[in-house]
């Protein structure tokens, strides 16, 4: 009769072990996807804060056509980019009779892999010279 009892209390903590297991596994699972989604979140908002940092640069650069006090602008109103963001700028300008054409090349990047590349141009008329002739 001792043996008759000792089975169902054995049988018992198998089913414990098993659902124990079970619930270890589907937590390791849960808070890995958690995880993830916490990482995509915050990626979301640097590409978010690039992006209005890029169309600020290219509203005031359309009017200027100076990358360096455009940037300088820039950050002085929207605030500075993150630490780990770096911002790379290349500019080109294109001198004809009636003006210059400069053309600007933005790169932002974070632990050197770029996350967001955007060109924008200024037309100045007369190469920046308001003079009438």
């Amino acid at each position: 009769m001792n043996k008759s009892t000792k089975r169902p209390l054995n049988l018992f903590f198998i089913e414990m072990i098993i659902a124990l297991l079970f619930f270890s596994i589907s937590g390791a699972v849960i808070l890995s996807v958690f995880a993830g989604a916490d990482r995509k979140s915050r990626q979301s908002e640097v590409l978010e804060s690039v992006m209005v940092l890029s169309q600020s640069i290219a509203e005031v650069y359309s009017e200027n056509g100076n990358a360096d006090e455009t940037i300088k602008i820039v950050t002085n109103e929207c605030g500075g980019l993150n630490e780990n963001i770096t911002l790379t700028k290349y500019e080109e300008k294109t001198q004809s009779e009636a003006g210059v054409l400069s053309k600007l090349t933005v790169t932002f990047s974070e632990d050197k892999r770029e996350i967001y590349r955007f060109t924008c141009a200024a037309y100045i008329q007369n190469g920046g010279n308001n003079e009438q002739t």
